[in-house]
This record gives C-alpha cells, sequence and structure tokens, in this order.
C-alpha cells in the first residue's frame, strides 16, 4: 500500500517508553522531547551563544577580559596597588623586581601615573605570560593618554568628559566618577568600569553600578586603624563593590611592599593584621607616620 508524500508529511507518529520515562512526538520534520535531560543539554547549549548588544545610542566599552575580572564571581574583593615611586628613589630594576613581587603577593591590578613606570612594569608583567599567577592589568591613571596606549596600557582612568585619542588602539577607558548620576550618565554612553572617589556620594555610586559593569573605590593607603579596609570591606557588603584602589600604596621605599601585601591579605582574606612601619614616612615619601618609627601600628 503506498502513501503520498502529502499524506506522510501529516503523519505523527508517537512513542512511549517507560524504560527512559520519555516521550518524543514526531510531526513532520519536527522533533519535541519533553524531556527534562534534553531540556537541560538544549539550555546548556543556548547558553554557549554570545549575545549581540545593539544600541543606536551608545558603543559598549567593555573593558578587557582582565579588567572585567577585577569583578570576581566570588564577592570577594579585588585589590588594585598604586604606584607612585619618586624618580630618585626607584630604578627600572626597582620597579620589575616590585611589579613581580605584588603580582605574587596577590595584587589583581596595578595603578600609575607614570609613564615611566608603566612601562617598566608591563615589560615585566609581560614577561609572566605563561606562568602562575600570571599578568596583571597595568593601568594608567595620568594624562598623556597616547604615550599611555603606545606603551601597551591595559586600561586608562578618564576624567568626566574626556574620550580616548583617536587611534589603531582599542583600549577601553576606566571613568572617575563622584555620584550616581555620574555613573548612570556615562554607563549610558557605552562606559562599564567606574573609579568612584571615597566620598559620602561613593555608597549611592556604588549601588548605581550595573551588574555588567565593574566598580573601583579608590582610597588613600596606610590609614590609621586600618580605615581604607574597613571602608572598602563595608562597602563590598552594603553595596556589591567589587575592587579597591590603594592610592599611594607603593613610593618607592623599603615599606612598599610590606605594606601591599598586607593590604591586599587584609582585603581579601578578612583578617586584622598588624603592620610593622620602619624607616622614612610621612613628607618624606608619602607614607604616613613618624620618621623611623620602630613600633608596630595596626593599620
Amino acid at each position: 500500500m503506498s502513501i503520498s508524500l502529502a499524506t506522510a508529511l501529516l503523519f505523527v507518529v508517537t512513542i512511549t517508553s517507560s524504560f527512559l520515562s520519555t516521550s518524543v512526538r514526531v510531526t513532520a520534520f519536527n522533533i519535541v522531547v519533553p524531556c527534562r535531560r534534553h531540556a537541560d543539554t538544549r539550555l546548556a547549549l543556548s547558553s554557549l551563544a554570545t549575545p549581540t548588544i545593539m544600541t543606536p545610542d551608545a558603543t559598549i566599552t567593555t573593558p578587557d577580559t582582565r579588567i572585567s575580572a577585577l569583578r570576581k564571581a566570588s564577592k570577594t574583593l579585588s585589590v588594585g596597588i598604586d604606584i607612585q615611586p619618586s624618580a630618585d628613589l626607584t630604578t627600572t630594576s626597582e620597579l620589575e623586581t616590585l611589579s613581580m613581587n605584588l603580582r605574587k603577593s596577590g595584587a589583581s591590578a596595578l595603578y600609575t601615573r607614570s609613564i615611566t613606570v608603566l612601562e617598566a612594569v608591563l615589560e615585566e608583567q609581560a614577561a609572566a605570560a605563561g606562568t602562575f599567577p600570571g599578568p596583571l592589568p597595568v593601568v594608567y591613571t595620568g594624562s598623556d593618554i597616547e604615550r599611555a596606549i603606545a606603551a601597551g596600557a591595559s586600561s586608562c582612568v578618564l576624567p568626566w568628559g574626556a574620550s580616548i585619542p583617536s587611534c589603531e588602539s582599542e583600549i577601553s577607558p576606566m571613568y572617575r566618577v563622584n555620584s550616581s548620576s555620574d555613573v548612570e550618565a556615562l554607563y549610558a554612553t557605552g562606559a562599564r568600569a567606574f573609579v568612584i572617589s571615597d566620598s559620602p556620594e561613593a555608597e549611592s555610586a556604588i549601588l548605581s553600578v550595573p551588574d555588567d559593569s565593574v566598580s573601583v573605590l579608590e582610597v588613600d593607603s596606610m590609614q590609621d586603624n586600618q580605615a581604607e579596609v574597613e571602608r572598602a570591606q563595608s562597602l563590598r557588603s552594603s553595596s556589591g563593590l567589587s575592587s579597591v584602589l590603594l592610592r599611594g600604596a607603593c613610593v618607592g621605599d623599603g615599606e612598599d611592599l610590606e605594606y601591599a601585601a598586607f593590604a591586599i591579605s587584609a582585603l581579601t582574606k578578612k583578617k586584622s593584621k598588624t603592620f610593622n612601619m620602619s624607616g622614612l614616612t610621612a613628607s618624606t615619601n608619602g607614607h604616613g607616620g613618624g620618621v623611623a618609627s620602630l613600633c608596630a601600628r595596626t593599620w
């Protein structure tokens, strides 16, 4: 007995298998499988697709993956260390050693306003490719943006209203903001990484940063009674802060690495420690405390 093509296309076969606990319905050329195992597979496969976001009024400037990684899935704060050494205190060799040790101490990013420091640190970080821990993002915070881009900076921190110069680089900037209105306005233009000044408005600014973006709180280092640690941890809990930037953490003296390691541990592991300060401090090199202070101080 022959069956016409039209009849075959409309033919419905229902197969029920109690062994598989699965019902399969074949209608024409569409297969519907109401089975949890297969539904989960479809969901997993669909999640592999990378969405394309079309925005007529904005160009999304998503940071590179290392900057985006400053927002950790574990909800732990990431820590950025600011390097501001005096030219007469730090050599290229010393900068490279500091860069290596900061990476090994658990820093998540390095920041600097100096092109000289940027170049030395970028070279050292590049040498860590293929090792663990791998290279850190190195972010430029100064005003010579074109030179920083040419040197290979991972990103640049820009003030409100500024933009990356026209060049071949596709670097994605981070923006300094002071309030939630700043965040909202810049987000609408495509910004996705925000450096927030520590102020009474910081919490509301952080709360306004969407989940697809990075919030970085910029605080002074070596504050009395670990105020920088307490402040960052409090904002992590109350507003979902992604990262903290310790301004002036490394100024070119013997306390640089000791303080940085202390701060990274205190901010990421929630442990209270005592930081022993000694040597030149305060007006001499920017670190707080008394000259040649040998007593233990809790920061």
